[in-house]
């Protein structure tokens, strides 16, 4: 019995992934302010674990990847609109 999965399955699959994460976008803009910044309050709580985890077992502090310089041209314009309002 062949494992491997022919094109039409590839498809399927990928259309699936896709419809069931634009339905957790839909989900995710229905949230209220209160919603999100508490998922906002989640993710630093478990990032400060992960790096007070990282400290306690002899590692080095995690090092963030640089903004590419498009974030950095993007955020640029964004303070630049909002110093003329």
């Amino acid at each position: 019995m062949d494992n491997a999965l022919n094109d039409q399955q590839v498809f399927d699959i990928a259309k699936g992934e896709r419809e069931q994460e634009e339905r957790e976008i839909e989900r995710l803009r229905r949230l209220s302010d209160r919603e999100r910044g508490e998922m906002i309050l989640a993710v630093c709580r478990a990032a400060a674990e992960i790096h007070a985890g990282r400290l306690k077992s002899g590692l080095p502090p995690a090092t963030p990847t640089p903004w590419p310089a498009s974030t950095w041209e993007l955020l640029r314009r964004h303070a630049a609109d909002a110093g003329r309002s």
